[in-house]
């Protein structure tokens, strides 16, 4: 019996969670129906992530949309922080 190997990955962002997935971005905004830069800005929290949109990164992702959200959420917390220092 052969066991396979468990490898914990760290996920704190989209970016990280599109990286992972080895996706590009350009290959996600594609999937997504978005600009590449507007991608890039959902990543970063600069544009609001729609209820559709994070459905559909769920989907390519293969994750759960919660684990999108809190992505989304942690981004947007960050955002705010930088912005308020």
């Amino acid at each position: 019996m052969n066991q396979g190997t468990t490898i914990t990955v760290s996920v704190n962002t989209l970016e990280d969670l599109r990286k992972i997935n080895r996706k590009s971005l350009s290959e996600v905004a594609r999937l997504m129906g978005v600009s590449r830069s507007y991608m890039f800005y959902l990543e970063k929290a600069q544009r609001n992530l729609s209820l559709e949109q994070a459905e559909r990164m769920a989907r390519i992702y293969n994750t759960d949309i919660s684990v999108i959200s809190s992505l989304y959420a942690a981004a947007k917390r960050e955002r705010a922080r930088k912005i308020n220092e």
